[in-house]
Formats: structure tokens, sequence, C-alpha cells
């Protein structure tokens, strides 16, 4: 029978099994057909690699077979034979495989169908998250199979769970592009370089999916779930054949990925002649019901509906980030002397005491380099309390007024940010932590120094309280970081819910 089934199948079929079965497969070229069955069989009777290989299902199918006198018809048992175990009596029969035939008679009892049953489930969320995302990154599945192991309480991992996962590995391929390594739903091998093109156009945010919609998607192709992807899956279980159900689903979501309209989705069935009969008018309803709502390969998982409300999301979002030309969002020249006297004579003091630069006096220097400003002021956030003893020792001589100034920099933040929009007479700035403060500048507006069109703009700066304002400091520490996909939608809802802090230290209401 192994002859049988060597001269019966594709080599190219044959191939994919044995190159996704077997350890270390050699090049196709370089080995036959009969070669490969041997040795994905063998393979198949070592250690318990037949077991692992097994769904529930097909434990279940293997004890009938062997109970029907090792038979059963042609159309059942898919997955058995696409792992090579079964060969053709007739074109209307199937039976197992007579190289493991005694192998799988003398375990079959043994297997634990209670073990399948959990490893099936588990398999389910993996290959559930192949055919949602399509195609992606291995770095970005490895970040979403954390997060959804944090979320859902589940130990996934992508090395065991995946690559050396027999059943998941029948699911993809691995593809290479400019230094990245994605995995692809064997749907898309053919379409892989094209939807790659797509998605290289746009930033998107990886789609996160729960547990529900990953097991219906991998049991049933869609997230059933969702009323409309529900009817079409019905509808479509009225088509006798798996081939065609398989091939109108396919084509599908290819057409979805590249954009076909109702209309073209329609016609591109039409000229199948083996599909036109199945496209009657209740599948075709279904599908122009269903189509927005089914994970896109070329939008990380997002389905047209999702997109459609994240791009309306972002075009309100942006009227809340639109800037304006700054008129008087600075303490202005005069101000700004005394501002700097007192600033500068602290550094100058924090200077002297650790010896940090060479310059003497910076209170009175003309210019001081921006990076020895830094290393100066990073040194005074090492430890506030100098501010104490300056004030204390007064070694500039400064007035009063001029010294409670000086204490109430003790208030001052050093942190990382984002600048994030220029109104009339502030700039908004957002913390870390999604503080937002209303920031001036000294001498100059801010919109001199950092562009509107530059925003929004990542750096470090240190925010210091001066006469009921927050003044940053005349440095900006730049960070080449570009902001990513629902950015402007998180700062958005920030601005719309949050308050403007305009002073130091900040008094929560």
């Amino acid at each position: 029978m192994e002859e049988s089934i060597t001269q019966s199948v594709r080599k190219e079929f044959i191939y994919e099994v044995y190159s996704k079965t077997v350890d270390n497969p050699k090049e196709y070229e370089k080995i036959t057909r009969k070669k490969m069955i041997q040795e994905v069989l063998k393979y198949y009777k070592e250690d318990n690699h037949l077991e692992e290989c097994l769904t529930y299902q097909d434990i279940l199918d293997l004890k009938k077979m062997i109970k029907n006198g090792n038979q059963i018809q042609r159309q059942e048992c898919i997955h058995l034979y696409q792992l090579l175990l079964l060969d053709f009596i007739d074109y209307k029969t199937k039976c197992i495989n007579q190289d493991i035939f005694p192998f799988i008679l003398e375990r079959i009892d043994s297997f634990d169908l209670e073990k399948a049953k959990q490893r099936d489930e588990k398999n389910n969320l993996l290959i559930g998250m192949i055919k949602a995302y399509g195609i992606i990154k291995i770095p970005n599945l490895h970040q979403f199979i954390m997060a959804f192991n944090e979320i859902n309480r589940t130990d996934l991992d992508l090395k065991r769970d995946v690559f050396m996962n027999r059943i998941v590995r029948e699911y993809y391929s691995l593809t290479h592009r400019d230094g990245y390594e994605y995995i692809a739903y064997k749907m898309f091998d053919d379409y892989i370089e094209d939807c790659l093109d797509i998605q290289e156009d746009e930033t998107f945010n990886v789609k996160l999916f729960d547990y529900e919609s990953l097991s219906n998607i991998a049991k049933y192709d869609f997230d059933i779930s969702v009323k409309s992807l529900k009817k079409l899956y019905k509808e479509l279980q009225k088509i006798d054949f798996s081939y065609i159900r398989e091939r109108i689903i396919r084509d599908l979501i290819i057409m979805l990925n590249f954009g076909y309209e109702y209309q073209d989705i329609k016609d591109g069935f039409n000229s199948v002649p083996f599909l036109y009969s199945s496209m009657t008018p209740q599948l075709l309803k279904c599908i122009k019901n269903a189509m927005d709502d089914i994970p896109l390969a070329i939008y990380y998982g997002m389905t047209m509906n999702e997109m459609k409300e994240k791009v309306n999301k972002e075009e309100e979002s942006l009227k809340y980030l639109e800037s304006v030309k700054q008129s008087r969002a600075c303490l202005g020249a005069k101000e700004a002397h005394y501002f700097y006297k007192i600033y500068m004579s602290l550094l100058d003091y924090v200077n002297k005491k650790h010896h940090i630069i060479r310059e003497n006096n910076l209170a009175s220097a003309y210019h001081v380099n921006p990076s020895d400003q830094v290393e100066i002021r990073n040194k005074l956030f090492e430890d506030l309390s100098i501010i104490d003893e300056f004030v204390a020792l007064n070694p500039n001589r400064l007035n009063s007024t001029l010294l409670k100034q000086v204490k109430e920099m003790k208030n001052a933040i050093m942190m990382n940010c984002i600048i994030v929009k220029y109104e009339n007479n502030y700039t908004l700035v957002m913390g870390e932590d999604e503080t937002l403060y209303g920031v001036i500048g000294g001498v100059c507006n801010l919109d001199e120094v950092i562009p509107a069109h530059s925003l929004p703009y990542v750096c470090k700066l240190v925010l210091v309280p001066y006469k009921g304002k927050i003044v940053y400091d005349g440095v900006i520490e730049g960070a080449n970081i570009h902001m990513g996909d629902g950015f402007c939608s998180m700062v958005a809802d920030a601005i719309k819910d949050g308050q403007i802090y305009k002073s130091l230290p900040i008094v929560m209401n």
C-alpha cells in the first residue's frame, strides 16, 4: 500500500508534510517520495510522536476505522490523510497505511483522549492567532502571546507551542523580508510579498484577540460569536463539498485583503465555474453582510469595520492636537533675565561644589554649553536638598524675594515627556504618567525652538516653578523616537478627560 500512496500523491504535498514532521529534512531534490513517507512513518513510531500529532477527533476516527475493518469513506478523516497515515483502497474508500497499521493497532487504546482534548484547546488558540493575523512578525506574535498569557492565565510559549508543535506547524510557513522573520498562515503563501507591501504602507497596532474569538477562528475559520459571521458560516455548511467551502473562504479572505468591494467579490466567484453554482443569493447576501467583520492580514488582524472606526477616531483626535501660532508663551526678555539669574546661580553652586565643568561663574556667563548645563542639572536632581544649602549660604547675595523663588525650585521636575501641541500662551506637555502640563519658555516661545510640524516631539525637559508658572529651563534633550499608531487617540483622551497643570507643585483636586 505504501507504493500506492507514493504514486497517488504529489511529491510537493509529501515534501510539505515531511519537512514539517521530521528533524533536519533533506532538500526537495535530494529525496524520493518513497523515502520521505518512510521517514515520516518512522518518526511517528518513535517515542510518543504519533499521539502528539493527532487531534482528539483523529484518535476517534482511527478507532472507528479499526472497528470498521480498517475502512472509511474517502471524504472523511482529511487530517489523517494529510499526515500520510491513510491510503486509498479504491476511489470511494480509504484505509490506514499498512506500514503503520500494526503500530496504531497496538497503541490506540493507550492514547489519552482527555489529554488530546487539552492539547486541542491549547493548539486552537495558537492556530486561531495564525489564522486571524494572517502574516505577522515573529516578535509581534511573541508579544501578543505574552499579553494573552497575562490576561487569560495561560502558559503558551512561542518556541514550544508554535515552532516545535507538529500540529500547529501545519498552518504556517516562515518568510524573511528586510531583516525580519514573519509567520504566515498557509493561505497567504502565494500573496505574502503583496500583503507585506500593503502592511508597510501604514503603521498599525497589533490587535489583541480574546480566548473565545481565537478558538472560534481556529475551529470555524470565522469568529462565530459575531452575528454576521455566524450566519455566513451556517450558510457555507449547506455546501456539500468541503473543498468548495474551503476555496470560497480562501478566495473571500484573499480578495478582502486586496481591497475588493462586494461587486468585485461577487464577480470573482461567478467567474470560477465550479464555484458559480454554489453562489446562491442567500450566500452572497451573507458574504456582503459579513465581509467588514473578517480579520485582515493587511491590518494586523483588524477588520474593515474596526479600521473605519480607528480612522474616524484618529481624525477626531487630530482636532485636539492642532497647534496655533504662539504669541505670548514665554516669560519675555526682562522676566527671563531674573529667572536665569537665580537658576544659573543655583547651577553655578552645584558646579563649584562637585567640580563638574571648568566654568567659574555660570551666573554671569554669556553662554553655557547645553551639554554642560545638562550634566550639572542632572547632578542637581540627584539631590534637590542642595537647594536648601544654597538658600542658607546665599553665595550670590540674592535678595529675599529671589531666594524665595530659588527655594520653590525644589518642586522642579526632570522628566521624559512629549511636547504635544502649542497653544497661544503655553505649550502642552505630557509626562510618562499622562499628566498634562502647560509650560512656557524663557526668552522665546517654544514653537521658535521646535517647529509645530515636528510635533509630537519626544524629549527630556526640566520644568521649573517660577512665579506661579511652569518654565522649562532652556535645554531640550531630544529623543529619536517615532510615536506609534494610536498615540493621537491616547493623547486626545488624556486632554478630554484630564486637567492641565500650569503651576508646581501639582495640587490634585
